[in-house]
């Protein structure tokens, strides 16, 4: 009698679960071909703008531009690294109002990312920048180095609930399913569906946050190298001009003979000393 009572009930339930169930793979697969968790530190809130006059005598060009990656690796591709390289060429252009037509600079990028630990709880992605230039004029300008945290401790926190809470209910889904087989009781149904529909909607909702995510955390990484690269464009202001001259070659060795040795080191003339004495026994 409860099985007939509860069998439209059922009915409903599992036309329900079906339609969630194409819904949440339609969105899993919007997500997956819409979205992209590659960052680059290109984005900040704020442009870097011209800042006094014009400098001539440089200029920075992407081909002079590299990054290295002492930490973790951040650049997935060649491509990456180029695009990087000509924003951070045109950004110090700017910035300085630099000719076109100067001399070229060469310039190094270090991005060090602080690696996790083996049992990591809470924030961790520690970014270190740090900008070196050669100028055309032989002036080397080391900027100061700037560390700050591109991830959040809230956004930490919500995307790993909702991987946790996920698992739960996912297991709870698997378990319930096997009593619901055997008993066919309708609250076994109920906790099954309601178990399953929750543990799909935090992976869904986890997903969308890992997005979400990654969007600010670039967010604040460009933030921190827009600083770099403005306190770098006064760093170069302000010490152009101070390496040797355009051109310039150390000194050759000297080529002149070596002074001669005083008397007191000069060896002495065998000839000065007294005669050998001979052995008898050989004189014979």
């Amino acid at each position: 009698m409860i099985r007939l009572c509860t069998a439209p009930a059922m009915g409903i339930l599992t036309t329900m679960l079906t339609r969630f169930l194409l819904l949440s793979m339609s969105l899993l697969v919007f997500v997956a071909t819409g979205c992209s968790t590659v960052i680059k530190p290109t984005r900040p809130q704020t442009q870097l703008i011209a800042e006094g006059a014009p400098l001539p005598g440089v200029r920075f060009d992407g081909e002079e531009v590299q990054i290295r990656e002492p930490g973790m690796p951040v650049s997935p591709s060649r491509t990456w690294q180029r695009e990087v390289a000509n924003y951070t060429a045109a950004t110090l252009n700017a910035s300085l109002s630099a000719n076109e037509n100067a001399p070229v600079a060469r310039t190094v990028v270090t991005f060090d990312l602080a690696s996790p630990s083996t049992f990591q709880v809470g924030t961790w992605k520690e970014m270190t920048i740090h900008i070196t230039s050669t100028l055309p004029d032989g002036t080397v300008v080391k900027s100061a180095v700037l560390t700050g945290n591109i991830d959040d401790p809230l956004e930490y926190a919500v995307v790993t609930a909702m991987g946790v809470g996920g698992t739960v209910l996912s297991v709870t889904a698997g378990v319930a399913s096997i009593f619901f087989i055997f008993s066919q009781t309708p609250v076994t149904g109920i906790i099954f569906i309601g178990a399953l529909l929750g543990g799909l909607s935090l992976d869904i909702g986890q997903s969308v946050a890992q997005y979400v995510v990654a969007g600010s955390e670039e967010v604040r990484w460009s933030n921190l190298y827009v600083q770099a690269l403005a306190a770098h464009a006064k760093d170069v202001r302000t010490q152009i001009g101070r390496g040797p001259p355009v051109g310039a070659r150390p000194p050759l060795p000297s080529l002149s003979p070596p002074p001669p040795l005083s008397p007191s080191t000069a060896l002495p003339d065998p000839s000065d000393g007294p005669p050998a004495v001979l052995d008898p026994a050989e004189a014979g």
